[in-house]
């Protein structure tokens, strides 16, 4: 009995480590508090899932908001980005969940769009696949 309850908190833990090796920021898009999280330690060439959470002023879950996430490698000033994509982000458990499909090495960009009634904020973060 020992050993299973040994078994299990030694599971849990490494469960735990797993998941907080994910590549996290933290940022406002006007009143909201947003946390995105990507499932790799750092973002990798190819699928990549990213965890949205967003809070209100009183850190409560928004849960009605539509998200939506342009990711863009950003080229010479003046020009257009090499690549723009757009992906919805899905409402999943206490968040929103998207599937991001970085094509090539470099510098990115992400920007997260929350729709709701009263008007859309933004968040802007930069990111490098490696």
């Amino acid at each position: 009995m020992k050993l299973a309850i040994q078994t299990i908190v030694v599971f849990l833990v490494a469960a735990g480590l797993c998941w907080a090796g994910g590549y996290e920021t933290k940022g406002k898009a006007g009143p909201y508090g947003v946390v995105a999280t990507f499932d790799q330690v750092k973002p990798i060439e190819g699928t990549n899932k990213l965890r949205i959470v967003v809070t209100d002023s009183a850190s409560r879950h928004v849960l009605d908001a539509k998200v939506n996430i342009e990711y863009l490698m950003p080229s010479l000033p003046g020009k257009p980005p090499m690549m723009d994509y757009h992906t919805p982000a899905n409402p999943s458990g206490d968040g929103y969940g998207a599937t991001l499909n970085l094509t090539m090495k470099g510098q990115w960009k992400a920007i997260i769009s929350i729709a709701r009634p009263n008007g859309t904020e933004k968040m802007t973060f930069d990111f490098v696949v490696k």
